[in-house]
Parts: C-alpha cells; sequence; structure tokens
C-alpha cells in the first residue's frame, strides 16, 4: 500500500498526460484556426530554404576550409555541398 502511495503522482501525471493526447488526436482539444501567414507563401518557403542552404553552406565550408576537422568530416561537407548545388540546380518542375 505505501508504494501505491509513493507513486500516486506519477499514475495521475501519466493518466491526464494519456487523457489530453487522446482528446488531442481526437482534434477536439486544442482545435482553433490558424493565424493568416504574415508572409505570402512562395516568399516564406524560398525564405526557409535560403536560409538552411545559407547555414549548411556556411558549415560545410567552415569544415573544408578550416583543415581542422577529420577526413570523415570533410567528406560530409563535401556532400553537403553537393547535395546543395544538385538541389539548387534541378531543372524547374
Amino acid at each position: 500500500m505505501d508504494a501505491l502511495h509513493q507513486h500516486a503522482g506519477l499514475l495521475l501525471f501519466l493518466t491526464l498526460a494519456l487523457a489530453l493526447t487522446l482528446l488531442a488526436l481526437r482534434g477536439r482539444a486544442f482545435a482553433r484556426p490558424l493565424p493568416a501567414a504574415p508572409f505570402p507563401r512562395p516568399l516564406a518557403e524560398f525564405a526557409m530554404r535560403a536560409g538552411l542552404t545559407v547555414a549548411v553552406l556556411a558549415a560545410g565550408l567552415y569544415i573544408i576550409l578550416s583543415r581542422q576537422f577529420s577526413a570523415e568530416s570533410e567528406k560530409w561537407a563535401y556532400g553537403a555541398i553537393g547535395a546543395l548545388l544538385g538541389f539548387w540546380l534541378k531543372p524547374a518542375a
């Protein structure tokens, strides 16, 4: 009986977490309309792609040019830059 009292808080927390999860999955607990996007969708998508490209390109070039990382890290950097080039140079769909 003492062990049950010891874990009663944890059991209550898990029960509440499960109940909230089930309600959220049903779509009724936290349903509200999404606010309008502050930017047009194509502009936001391009900004995200460009931002991610700059971040990966900067990391890859730093790893390649600094010469203080292992050969495996340099292989990753060359591969990441190659994937970026492939993404941006692919033919338009």
